[in-house]
């Protein structure tokens, strides 16, 4: 058996999966019948696909059930009281370390954690707000996301020039949080986080097509082109906050220029 012939099986099952996941997100509470009308998938193959789902945490089964030819079929949701994903926002002043369903409602019990003054600090401090939320019980944690403001190389996984933030240039902090957290955790880029949530669950729901201009300590920009983020080769596609508006005499900024639109 060639390579290619045993890794397509395990690539179409993958692809089946996303599919079931996409209808459930987009229509709620299912049922493997429905899941099949909607994805056009035969039942086997939701069947097994679902299966794949429930056991590795990411769907779960509702009490609610509708007739179905006499019988009662479950529903499925995307997992809301048995699993979660914890969200990390870096920011000047302080952190903000919360949790939420796979359906993005978040859980109550946010945790603040004023910014340190140092990157080992840092880390430290959001390891005890994370564990804090991870010690739920009955409730699986399955990633952690950190938001980072200014420039990020994805290609790398780390901050590259955050002018607010110096404290996180040129470290990890999603790789170094997984290691200490052993939970698969991912870094954004500010903007882009705030780009994918008003997509799935803001005022851009579904459009495949915008532009999100965050302005708070610093300014930023996250595209959205043809259903994906625009994110450049490195990660630093769209970056505006440090195009000189003051050709002389100009505040200093963090990145070192006068004149900054920052």
């Amino acid at each position: 058996m060639s390579a290619l012939t045993a890794i397509r099986p395990a690539l179409v099952g993958k692809l089946n999966e996303r599919q079931v996941l996409r209808a459930i997100q987009a229509r709620g509470g299912l049922s493997r019948a429905e899941v099949a009308r909607e994805t056009g998938l035969s039942a086997p193959t939701v069947s097994k696909a679902v299966a794949s789902l429930l056991r590795s945490g990411l769907l779960e089964e509702t009490d609610a059930a509708e007739l179905a030819r006499g019988r009662p079929a479950p529903k499925l949701r995307l997992a809301t009281a048995s699993a979660q994903v914890l969200g990390v926002t870096i920011d000047v002043a302080h952190c903000e370390v919360g949790a939420a369903g796979l359906d993005g409602a978040p859980h109550d019990g946010a945790l603040t954690v004023p910014t340190p003054a140092t990157y080992p600090e840092l880390i430290r401090a959001l390891e005890v707000a994370a564990r804090a939320l991870m010690s739920r019980p009955g409730v699986t944690t399955l990633g952690l996301g950190v938001s980072l403001p200014g420039l990020v190389d994805y290609r790398r996984g780390c901050g590259v020039l955050s002018p607010n933030v110096r404290i996180t240039d040129g470290h990890a902090p999603a790789a170094d949080l997984a290691s200490r957290l052993g939970i698969e955790c991912t870094l954004l880029q500010e903007s882009h986080a705030l780009c994918l949530a008003e997509r799935h669950y803001g005022l851009a729901k579904d459009l495949d097509d915008f532009a999100l201009l965050d302005v708070g300590a610093g300014v930023g920009l996250g595209i959205m082109s043809g259903g994906r983020l625009l994110k450049g080769r490195s990660g630093m596609a769209g970056e505006i906050g440090h195009f000189t508006a003051v050709p002389s005499g100009g505040r200093r900024c963090g990145c070192g220029n006068t004149g900054c639109l920052e």
